[in-house]
């Protein structure tokens, strides 16, 4: 159990040691539906697959990239969760794992469990089930104990054909267990047999798989690169007449500007040459502002001194005179 204060089991590990072990047995749980470890780390790695196949049957995006992030072997684990174990339990809450306790480990007495699958190719408590209604059968018993009748109904209800398959499992615990001929070489070559059909099947349905998948994404690129070819001669042609006609206009641009500079360089040419006209001109034009001020000044003064001499007198107007010399 966790200790006080703790959330969870440390397993005698760092965190990140911790979470990589768990992983790896979640991953060993859903590839092979049976993984056989200590009781501790069972406990703790039991919700865990609970988590990852109730993911999977929401079937969500945002689950997939939790589920592909956590997974060691996304590519296989991904196609059992989604292919073999959600429709599986669609019709179950949970419970989707089970964990039966086994004997002591013998070099360090550490206490085992074996966590399986309900209703898997590997269930335990069907595989026992199914022997206990093969001894009971072979021998002639007429009632079944009730833990065998219970699981009995349980495998009825909560298994697809669940009647059948264990019927068949009867029927093979029968040969291997309860027929005179029976012996250990039998039972184990049996075993052997059974084993190897259903390693050989999902070997077949994952090569099956792959090559389906490659099947597809080659025929999406095939698709592609014609779609790419059909288009190719249309978007070259366009696509040359765009090129054309920018390079057109950028040669227009590049002539006006040119054409631009040219005759600014002659505005600034022809300004330059009549610079010399322009300065007679001013000049000129200053002289003759001159000259006037100076007649219009001449005249004004002239009038004002009439205008002395009449009202003042001589006398006054020789003083006003000489004064206006001074001054002008």
């Amino acid at each position: 159990m966790p200790s006080q204060g703790q959330a969870h089991r440390t397993l005698g590990r760092s965190s990140a040691h911790r979470r990589a072990l768990l992983r790896n047995l979640v991953t060993s749980l859903v590839e092979h539906e049976s993984i056989t470890t200590t009781y501790a780390r069972a406990k703790e790695a039991q919700p865990l697959v609970e988590k990852m196949i109730t993911a999977a049957k929401a079937n969500t995006n945002a689950q997939r990239s939790v589920i592909y992030g956590f997974m060691f072997n996304p590519k296989l684990t991904m196609s059992r969760l989604y292919n073999d174990l959600a429709p599986r339990y669609k019709d179950r809450d949970g419970g989707y794992t089970r964990l039966l306790h086994l004997e002591p480990r013998m070099w360090d007495s550490a206490p085992m469990a074996v966590l399986e699958m309900v209703g898997g190719k590997k269930d335990l408590r069907f595989y026992l089930t199914a022997k206990a209604i093969a001894r009971a059968e072979s021998i002639g018993k007429p009632v079944l104990d009730k833990a065998t009748i219970l699981n009995r109904n349980k495998i009825h209800s909560n298994i697809e054909n669940g009647a059948e398959l264990l019927r068949e499992k009867v029927e093979l615990m029968k040969r291997v267990y309860f027929s005179e001929t029976s012996t250990p070489a039998a039972e184990l070559e049996a075993i052997a047999r059974e084993k190897k059909a259903e390693l050989e099947a999902e070997a077949e349905t994952a090569r099956q798989e792959e090559i389906a998948k490659y099947k597809r994404i080659a025929e999406a690129r095939n698709n592609t690169l014609w779609a790419n070819l059909r288009r190719a001669q249309p978007e070259n042609i366009a696509a040359q007449e765009l090129r054309e006609r920018r390079v057109a206009e950028k040669k227009i641009a590049r002539n006006l500007q040119a054409k631009a500079v040219a005759e600014k360089q002659k505005r600034k040419e022809s300004w330059e040459a009549d610079e010399p006209v322009r300065t007679a001109i001013r000049e000129q034009k200053l002289a003759q502002k001159n000259a006037n001020s100076k007649e219009y000044h001449e005249q004004r003064r002239q009038k004002w001194l009439q205008h002395v001499l009449k009202e003042e007198g001589e006398a006054a107007y020789i003083q006003k005179e000489r004064e206006s010399r001074l001054k002008y």
